[in-house]
């Protein structure tokens, strides 16, 4: 009777401790989707600001500015007005690439790794993250996510180099130093931002470095040697 007794509370304890663990597995699910709308709310913004840039080199290039007689009362040759929207159009990219890809992105992805282990160390879960690492042919969706803003900074980047070179295969008629000089500074800046994020994707740490912290080497060594389908196989 004692014996029946035993295996019943032993029955129970290993009910609730599994009940612990599908209460942390919706925990993290719950901080997954927190950080995932925040990524998508900065997303939002950088399409709106990007839109905004195409539609002031569209008012410039139009022609919708001030004249007399072919001239322009801005200060600044219209060509270089655009090379400046480009620059300041990839200046605002490059902040939201950084609030998107280098702070809540790595907040996610510390989340995401706590889902990992728990699969690995619990065949009972779902493996959800196992299975989305795979389908991303084991990049991660950060891999494609980069280029949502690197390809329109890329254009920007571009379209700020064309105009600087009409600006001086065909000088402005205002020749002030500042139509000449400030051009090429405001180029140079709108190529080099993404090329800078570009080079911060390239460098961003791998789940295997951060899993060291946990002092787990099999876990870890899970994670480097990629080897996800083991879970697949115990589920």
């Amino acid at each position: 009777m004692s014996k029946v007794k035993s295996d019943m509370e032993d029955s129970h304890d290993v009910q609730v401790k599994e009940c612990d663990y599908c209460e942390q597995y919706k925990l993290i699910q719950e901080n997954e989707h927190h950080f995932n709308d925040i990524e998508l709310e900065i997303r939002k913004l950088a399409s709106v600001w990007l839109f905004a840039s195409l539609g002031a080199i569209a008012f410039i290039v139009r022609g919708a500015y001030i004249t007399q007689n072919g001239t322009s009362y801005l200060m600044l040759d219209p060509r270089s007005l655009i090379i400046i929207i480009c620059c300041m159009g990839n200046l605002g990219l490059f902040v939201l690439w950084q609030l998107d890809q280098m702070v809540y992105h790595r907040l996610l992805n510390a989340v995401f790794l706590l889902g990992l282990r728990m699969e690995y160390l619990f065949p009972s879960l779902p493996p959800i993250r196992t299975l989305m690492i795979l389908y991303t042919k084991k990049k991660g969706a950060s891999g494609y996510q980069k280029w949502y803003y690197l390809i329109p900074m890329t254009i920007l980047a571009l379209t700020s180099i064309a105009f600087l070179i009409s600006v001086f295969v065909v000088p402005a008629i205002d020749t002030a130093l500042y139509n000449n000089i400030l051009p090429v500074f405001t180029s140079l800046a709108s190529s080099l931002l993404p090329i800078l994020a570009y080079s911060q994707s390239r460098k961003k740490e791998k789940y295997s470095a951060v899993a060291e912290n946990f002092g787990d080497k099999c876990f870890t060594d899970y994670l480097r040697m990629e080897d996800y389908r083991s879970v697949l196989r115990h589920y």
